[in-house]
């Protein structure tokens, strides 16, 4: 994919601003059909996220010239993973959480890698195969499961903020980046999330007493 310039102008048939929800994800299905409507949709999600995932992978700690090379990655990717995108989740978040692993695996690669001794690998093994089988229970995680997308139907973006911070491992300045508050805000905020997925798993909680 050729570099996009910053002044790329939006798709045509797309209301400005509109609804960034909708628009998002009119813009993921044009790139997952593909065909002559491909470019003009990528130029329009890049022109809109450029300078929020610059800036959120300098907070990271990327250069501002990493952070662009990042950036035009991340969009390719973006471009390729288009048919994977799941419904249930923010384009925003998506493209953020693609940005954030590109420039994560760009670190471990310039690290050297680390190998275990054989002592290492024996504990680990160890570990595996004394760990606690109820902690797979299949009924405990399907409980799980089914309360937190109760939950996600009713308060979409606190979802889609603890998928981030328990699914994806985010720190908190991550997730502040996002939202765009103060890590004290978004650890409120996350706090709120929190107190109110609990009515939607505390049945689960059950389980843990068999």
């Amino acid at each position: 994919m050729k570099r996009l310039s910053n002044g790329e102008q939006s798709a045509q048939g797309l209301a400005e601003p509109g609804d960034r929800t909708t628009i998002d994800r009119e813009l993921i299905r044009r790139l997952a059909v593909g065909g002559s409507s491909t470019e003009s949709a990528c130029k329009s999600l890049y022109r809109a996220y450029r300078r929020k995932l610059i800036g959120f992978l300098v907070h990271l700690g990327a250069d501002a010239g990493t952070a662009e090379d990042l950036v035009q990655e991340c969009f390719v990717r973006v471009v390729r993973s288009a048919g994977s995108f799941r419904d249930e989740a923010r384009v925003s978040s998506w493209i953020h959480q693609i940005a954030r692993n590109l420039y994560y695996d760009r670190l471990r690669a310039q690290r050297p890698e680390d190998v275990l001794d054989d002592e290492q690998w024996a504990q680990v093994a160890d570990t595996v195969s004394t760990a606690s089988s109820s902690d797979c229970e299949q009924s405990l995680q399907d409980c799980m499961e089914a309360g937190f997308s109760r939950f996600a139907d009713m308060h979409r973006d606190r979802a889609e903020v603890l998928r981030c911070v328990v699914n994806e491992n985010w720190s908190l300045r991550e997730v502040a980046v996002l939202l765009g508050r103060s890590e004290g805000a978004t650890r409120e905020y996350v706090s709120q999330c929190r107190k109110k997925l609990k009515p939607f798993i505390e049945p689960c909680l059950e389980f843990l007493k068999e």
